[in-house]
């Protein structure tokens, strides 16, 4: 009886600490919207959801996060969790900016979209 008790601590204390080491932190990626306007902001863009959405006279908020981006307007600023590696970023006004991102496992990068182009920060 007591070596089963024994066993049932022991295995009780290794599970406690199972889940307490090897986490991964998300990567993120920012875009800050320094313009005057709302802009469309894309991480990971997919052309063929680009290419349709362009042939939409007036996109609605909708439109844009069916496309997998994300409305930003003006003075807001939205997050992108991604995997560690490189990341086209593209912003749209109607005009599009190109820009990519090398990011590691856990790391943040800020971008700002300042109406002429995308910059880090």
């Amino acid at each position: 009886m007591f070596l089963v008790l024994a066993a049932c601590a022991i295995l009780t204390s290794s599970t406690a600490f199972a889940g307490s080491g090897g986490t991964k932190k998300d990567a993120t990626i920012s875009i800050r919207n320094d313009s005057s306007s709302p802009v469309a902001a894309f991480v990971d863009p997919d052309s063929a959801k680009l290419d349709a959405l362009s042939k939409i006279p007036s996109p609605t908020e909708a439109d844009i996060k069916a496309a997998g981006g994300q409305l930003v307007n003006a003075g807001a600023t939205v997050t992108v969790k991604v995997a560690a590696g490189t990341h086209p970023i593209l912003v749209a006004t109607p005009a599009q900016f190109n820009s990519s991102s090398t990011i590691g496992k856990g790391q943040t990068k800020k971008y700002a979209f300042t109406g002429s182009g995308i910059v880090a920060y």
